[in-house]
């Protein structure tokens, strides 16, 4: 059963180089009612494993060199809104749950 609604619903913002999809600067974030006293488990992937983190950059990498027009994907029922600026992408993402668009469509 999804969450209720919270004030907590970005998972992360990345900023990639455009050419190689390399880190220019990452922050992987985890609610502040999940940080202290949880198992492991509960707590989002993306802020605990590195291995789902470079799984996510590289992902972002792959479909934004085959297509630099793409403005939202989704990607393990997460929603990734992404810009791209000269040499950089932006990147938010956030929970398929959160994203009203998602909820209609899907």
């Amino acid at each position: 059963m999804p969450a209720g609604p919270s004030l907590h619903s970005v998972d992360a913002i990345l900023v990639l180089r455009t050419s190689d999809g390399a880190r220019l600067f990452t922050k992987y974030y985890t609610p502040p009612f999940q940080a202290t006293g949880t198992a492991p488990n509960q707590i989002s992937p993306l802020a605990r494993d590195v291995r789902a983190q470079k799984a996510l950059e590289s992902f972002l990498s792959d479909k934004l060199a085959k297509r630099a027009d793409v403005e939202v994907l989704l990607y393990e029922s997460r929603v990734v809104l992404c810009t791209i600026e000269t040499d950089i992408v932006v990147a938010v993402v956030g929970s398929e749950d959160s994203n009203e668009i998602c909820k209609c469509v899907g």
